[in-house]
């Protein structure tokens, strides 16, 4: 029987903790702040304001991603240069 109410106190004694933990008075919930990652936090005005200016091509443009090899010879070099300059690839 002492068994039984040492592991019922152990565990009301862990469900306060965690209680107490996830409702603490300096926690996002109450301040309505949000927690971002260090890399969000950064400043992102200047990304905005050259995006803004963007066309629709060249923002269409951004979304893909090409395969370019440093290795390779002077051929695939200048096609990469003709998907850069026509389709605004980044």
């Amino acid at each position: 029987m002492i068994k039984y109410f040492s592991k019922l106190l152990l565990i009301t004694f862990l469900l306060f903790l965690f209680v107490s933990f996830s409702f603490a008075p300096n926690s996002s919930i109450f301040n309505n702040e949000t927690l971002l990652p260090p890399f969000q936090e950064m400043a992102t005005e200047w990304v905005d304001s050259v995006f803004s200016k963007l066309s629709l091509d060249e923002k269409i443009g951004q979304l893909f991603l090409v395969a370019a090899y440093s290795n390779l010879d002077e051929k695939h070099e200048k096609k990469i240069e003709e998907l850069i300059n026509n389709y605004h690839i980044g």
